[in-house]
């Protein structure tokens, strides 16, 4: 895990000092960026955000403490679940319901809402292209299924005559 970088540790502390401008000294702005510089920089951008929602007085050490555990107990299970809807479609066996191509394009429409390349109402019209396209596969095994098996009129004849 990276360490926090200063840049970012300001900007944030900044964002604190805008909601209580007089409770941060430089002197515990250090004390802070001291006790909190192993913290990414993501989960103290977070908890700063969680502090700025959740405190009705400026947040001193350990409510900060508190909040950046918060935010890596909110990383770790949104990690979890996006992992486990990534790992969804590989414990699938090929069925009949559902051709390899099908299983392909469901993992790729869940993999790009799931890193952010698409909206979720861009999710929706996928699945819906994709549950228009699965029926039809099913109507067309079904009516695959129906056909009779033919038989040749002509006995078959093998082109190789040097038997």
């Amino acid at each position: 895990m990276n360490k926090m970088d200063l840049s970012t540790y300001d900007i944030e502390i900044q964002r604190l000092m805008s909601q209580w401008p007089h409770s941060y000294s430089e002197q515990r702005r250090k004390i802070f960026f001291n006790a909190l510089r192993d913290v990414s920089n993501h989960d103290f951008r977070e908890a700063v955000t969680h502090c700025l929602a959740t405190c009705r007085s400026a947040p001193l050490l350990g409510e900060l403490t508190e909040a950046v555990q918060v935010a890596r107990t909110n990383y770790m299970q949104q990690k979890r679940m996006d992992d486990a809807a990534r790992s969804m479609f590989d414990g699938i066996p090929e069925t009949h319901w559902a051709d390899k191509e099908f299983k392909d394009r469901c993992a790729q429409l869940l993999n790009d809402k799931l890193n952010k390349k698409i909206t979720l109402e861009q999710f929706y019209q996928g699945c819906d292209l994709l549950d228009q396209a699965a029926l039809l596969y099913r109507k067309m095994k079904k009516e695959n299924l129906k056909k009779p098996f033919e038989k040749r009129k002509d006995p078959y004849k093998d082109d190789d005559t040097t038997v």
